[in-house]
């Protein structure tokens, strides 16, 4: 056979069995092949119905809208999908789950206006996202990940060369982070939370790595008036001299690392605005804390603080910046620390052997003194709290001290008092006849 009539008869094929070119192998549902995603996209039922579509290779030109009715799990198989030309590389109406790790970029040419947003994900109010895994960039003004509805997240890598955040969510989208790597190259934050919507995040790495210090949106996380962020774990970094963490919504940090080196003052690692109140329980913070215009809430009841110069900044004029942070536990390089310290606790120094060679002070609960005098040796007492005692049978008197704000005395009738490793057989009278000195604090009883 000759070649000439070898390549027609090539090319006959190709005409009559589409599959068997390169082309034609972009995507497939089951054991049938599609040209291209759209094609794909066309046949997946609008019913719910759960359909798997397996990527076949790389495309430059991508774009999928998952409409309300659809359910589509796209596996990315290790390739790449790239969009040149529209808003987003998807826009999700319906139900999308990702795996396979791969690659979804937006490419398109730069923002030229206010609706034009380049992103590699977008979803509506009425979504629902999963990602398992999978690699998301873009390049132009824009989110590269945006949801108006819910999205889960279990690891992923999220970049952002532009003006835009990493990752968003807006409206009453509740978002689930548990992995993953999360940067930031231009000025913005790499993760907001930008309406009422709920945040949970449970690990990941959180990185503004915007070159020019001077910008300041350079946040590693930002969230808006009216939002809930609760962050179980995860590292959040800047460089830039604005807030690590800004916060207009309410939070909860279970554990967290947060840092931020800029070159204005300290740097500052967690601010608060508009009200919002944050609960700090654990984690290692490097920079000042700071109080925004209407000021909220900062209560600290551990972790460990490193600030240089300060430990608090002010945006506003807020007189009263006592009331709006207060410490129960942590430990703390910086002696201003101790001005925050809420009732019923103390600033003293470290005396716990890992942490004080960087933290030289500590919070803890203040030892309030209790002084029990003897009238008449009527019954005996016994002191059912973690509460240290010493006895002096000269002045017939106990004098307890306790790191609880209420001592509970139960009556007894015992032939002497035991307390831990201490035992001894110091008579105390009936309740009518004690006289207490409880330096204003409050003395409950119960038992006999």
């Amino acid at each position: 056979m000759s070649f000439m009539r070898t390549n027609k008869l090539f090319f006959c094929l190709l005409l009559v069995f589409p599959f068997l070119s390169t082309y034609a192998q972009k995507c497939k549902i089951g054991n049938t092949y599609y040209n291209s995603f759209e094609e794909a996209n066309r046949a997946i039922p609008s019913n719910g119905t759960s359909t798997l579509v397996e990527i076949m290779e790389d495309c430059d030109d991508f774009y999928a809208e998952i409409t309300a009715k659809r359910n589509v799990i796209i596996d990315l198989n290790g390739h790449r999908l790239s969009c040149t030309k529209n808003n987003s590389a998807i826009t999700v109406y319906g139900i999308l789950t990702i795996k396979g790790n791969g690659v979804i970029e937006n490419a398109a040419a730069n923002y030229t206006g206010d609706t034009d947003y380049r992103r590699a994900i977008w979803s509506s109010a009425s979504s629902h996202t999963h990602i398992e895994n999978g690699t998301f960039r873009t390049s132009s003004y824009s989110q590269t990940l945006c949801f108006n509805g819910d999205v889960v997240i279990d690891n992923a890598i999220v970049e952002n060369y532009s003006g835009g955040s990493c990752f968003a969510i807006y409206s009453d989208a509740k978002a689930e982070i548990h992995d993953g790597e999360f940067t930031n190259y231009g000025n913005a934050m790499t993760v907001e939370n930008s309406s009422t919507g709920t945040l949970n995040i449970h690990n990941g790495m959180f990185v503004n790595k915007d070159d020019n210090v001077g910008d300041y949106y350079g946040r590693a996380l930002w969230t808006a008036e009216g939002s809930n962020t609760h962050i179980e774990n995860g590292t959040f970094k800047t460089s830039c001299n604005t807030q690590a963490l800004c916060f207009n919504g309410d939070v909860v940090i279970d554990n967290a690392t947060v840092e931020n080196s800029g070159t204005l003052s300290d740097g500052i690692c967690v601010a608060t605005f508009s009200n919002a109140k944050a609960e700090i329980y654990d984690g290692t913070f490097t920079g000042e804390i700071a109080l925004g215009y209407e000021c909220g809430d900062v209560n600290i009841h551990g972790g460990r603080f490193n600030a240089q110069n300060a430990f608090v900044s002010m945006y506003g004029e807020e007189t009263n910046v006592k009331e709006h942070i207060k410490l129960s536990g942590g430990v703390y390089s910086i002696a201003e620390a101790a001005d925050y310290v809420a009732d019923g606790y103390e600033f003293v120094a470290n005396d716990d052997k890992e942490t004080s060679g960087d933290y030289s002070y500590m919070v803890r609960e203040r030892l309030y003194a209790m002084k029990v005098t003897c009238r008449n040796n009527v019954s005996y007492i016994k002191l059912t709290t973690d509460t240290r005692i010493a006895a002096n049978n000269a002045e017939n008197t106990v004098t307890v001290s306790t790191r609880e704000e209420v001592v509970i005395l139960e009556l007894q009738d015992v032939e002497k008092m035991e307390f831990v490793d201490y035992i001894t057989d110091i008579k105390a009278p009936a309740l009518d006849n004690m006289m207490f000195e409880l330096d204003g604090k409050t003395l409950r009883f119960s038992g006999k």
